[in-house]
């Protein structure tokens, strides 16, 4: 997903002399064609995310489309203040690509999993957070969405990403719904999409259809669509690699409590802290509950 966007930044870079990159260190192997295309539009700040917030919000300022890139959350929860301050505060175009949410980083440990990333941006209005599901619609992504006036938050695979091979099309103002089913919705975003995929596909074996979207982002009109479909179902499940408070999960509660909607929840999410053992992705997964075995257990207990 990562090269995908990437490539599709310079081809915009090419037309637009807005567009500027910034890392802090991080992503050589995926940027280094940008900085060869525009060297002078190429900054590398060090470890330094929050001066590169900084540097990012002064560009912005005077007319630029900055981009700062470094694994997710080191561009996201490290310099989180600045972010706040500059970009938030004073609406200011700046785009955070953040790489490897949740688990992607598995071995690296819990310094490298971003488990909050939706919690912190919803919790800052006019900050826009965008998700792609798939390679295809990655840079998709941004090319509808990277003119936006305010800031923007990009979550981005880092490997390859073939989930969804028919849902090619990336709509930020549109829910992505796979499949349509009578009596449940499963609700998810991100790369772990994966696994509710398979849990899908898995469940229609059995005869057990149910209505399965991705969350692209959180514009109004993917949330009124969310709304009217959990008016037309009993039961919910969302499945995240984020913790359970501040998700998709927490958002979906708030939606059905808002609305005084009749229509049960259950959050797929992490629900504590790591207790020191890690692995691959597809192990965390396990460990937490979040895989494809468990959406089909959940998916059976709620139908039951």
């Amino acid at each position: 997903m990562r090269n995908d966007f990437i490539k599709k930044l310079i081809e915009l870079a090419k037309t637009d002399q807005r567009i500027v990159l910034l890392t802090a260190d991080l992503g050589f192997s995926v940027v280094e064609e940008f900085q060869k295309n525009f060297p002078d539009r190429f900054y590398n700040v060090g470890v330094s995310e929050q001066n590169m917030v900084g540097i990012a919000t002064g560009l912005a300022k005077d007319g630029f489309i900055p981009f700062v890139y470094s694994i997710s959350p080191f561009v996201l929860l490290r310099p989180f203040e600045f972010i706040r301050n500059g970009p938030v505060f004073h609406r200011l175009p700046v785009r955070f690509v953040g790489i490897g949410c949740g688990f992607e980083y598995g071995l690296l440990g819990s310094t490298h999993h971003l488990l909050e990333d939706v919690a912190l941006v919803r919790s800052q209005p006019g900050f826009m957070y965008v998700a792609p599901s798939n390679d295809v619609q990655s840079p998709q992504a941004l090319e509808k969405t990277y003119q936006y006036s305010g800031p923007i938050f990009y979550r981005i695979g880092k490997g390859t990403t073939k989930i969804l091979a028919e849902q090619t099309e990336f709509d930020p103002h549109k829910l992505q719904i796979v499949q349509s089913g009578k009596n449940l919705i499963l609700l998810s975003l991100g790369t772990i999409g994966a696994e509710a995929e398979i849990a899908v596909k898995n469940l229609l074996q059995k005869n057990i259809k149910i209505t399965f979207a991705m969350i692209p982002t959180f514009e109004k009109e993917v949330l009124e669509e969310i709304k009217n479909l959990l008016k037309k179902h009993q039961n919910v499940i969302t499945l995240e690699a984020h913790y359970a408070n501040g998700g998709i999960g927490s958002m979906i509660a708030e939606i059905i409590a808002e609305n005084s909607l009749n229509c049960k929840l259950k959050r797929m999410a992490v629900e504590s802290l790591s207790d020191g053992f890690y692995g691959s992705e597809k192990f965390l997964y396990q460990k937490n509950l979040l895989s494809s075995k468990a959406v089909e257990s959940e998916v059976l207990k709620l139908l039951n």
